[in-house]
């Protein structure tokens, strides 16, 4: 299936992270501080707003964040994103999970399982 991705305001952004409370300490941050090139999108599947996510560019990849709403996890939208994404990507995609993030580090490390992402730790966390 394929998402359509929208840009969105950091006001946006932030107004979808705050719906979703378990996952307010995993991007908030991005919303609060000033990060050069970030960008935000919102995400649709069949015309339901599905979530959103930001985009990082830097010269030699793109960071990724995604947050997927409450009432569409567990759907395949994340996993169908990750591989649109790569399937159209012009540079390395990193997805950077933090440690405490065992939701997420359980969904990236299942895609490197099924040889869809590679994995490797740095000062930040595990790099999908």
């Amino acid at each position: 299936m394929m998402i359509e991705l929208n840009q969105i305001s950091r006001t946006d952004f932030k107004i979808q992270v705050l719906k979703n409370k378990d996952s307010i300490h995993w991007f908030i941050w991005y919303v609060q501080n000033k990060v050069d090139g970030i960008e935000f999108k919102s995400l649709f599947s069949n015309n339901n707003e599905i979530g959103v996510c930001f985009f990082i560019e830097t010269t030699d990849s793109t960071e990724i964040g995604i947050l997927i709403s409450k009432d569409y996890r567990q759907n395949g939208f994340g996993t169908d994103l990750i591989k649109q994404l790569i399937l159209h990507r012009k540079k390395a995609l990193k997805f950077i999970v933090l440690k405490y993030n065992t939701a997420s580090l359980s969904f990236f490390k299942k895609l490197t399982n099924e040889g869809i992402l590679d994995s490797w730790q740095n000062e930040r966390g595990t790099v999908f």
